[in-house]
């Protein structure tokens, strides 16, 4: 035998003796052990962690702004630590016969468009969503504190006169701890 064959030897040796250790990480408790798994990685319980939704139906109905701007708030609050997990703007039917554009966002008020900016609500739905739903500037935001959502539509023309129009716009997040 060579000294390479010695080598390779113990090494297999000492690799039947290992008992590998899987490392679970739950986001609520922390790290748990278990002994004797073949294979040693970490998994993620996101067991604790209850995914939730805000949602708002709008129809032309509600735009009695003469203005060309209005918002709403999107449900309840969001509660201290949300992660936004994705967000929607579904259409039952397209906004305005009078307008060039109207389109959507979702944010907060100190950041209007920072989950959604500018979804084409004019346009055609496409699988009965909005044509296009450019994700803002941070689409997977965490809120550290509760904050409430908002929905604020915008045209070139004044919403009252839209005539047309239909959506619900939902944000799933999750609360983290």
């Amino acid at each position: 035998m060579s000294w390479l064959d010695d080598i390779v030897g113990i090494l297999v040796l000492v690799g039947a003796d290992f008992k590998a250790r899987r490392r679970t990480w739950n986001v609520i408790s922390g790290p748990t052990f278990a002994d004797d798994v073949a294979n040693a990685r970490l998994d993620v319980d996101y067991t604790s962690v209850r995914v939730q939704e805000r949602s708002l139906q709008v129809t032309v109905a509600d735009l009695t702004s003469g203005t060309t701007s209005q918002t709403f708030n999107l449900g309840a609050p969001l509660p201290a630590n949300a992660q936004i997990l994705g967000a929607e703007l579904q259409l039952a039917a397209p906004f305005g016969t009078v307008a060039a554009t109207c389109v959507a966002d979702i944010g907060s008020s100190g950041d209007p468009d920072a989950i959604v900016t500018a979804a084409d609500i004019l346009a055609a739905a496409v699988d009965g969503q909005a044509s296009t739903r450019p994700p803002g500037i941070a689409p997977n935001k965490r809120f550290a504190s509760a904050t409430q959502l908002q929905l604020t539509i915008t045209a070139d023309a004044a919403l009252n006169l839209l005539g047309i129009g239909d959506m619900t716009a939902r944000v799933l997040f999750a609360e983290m701890p």
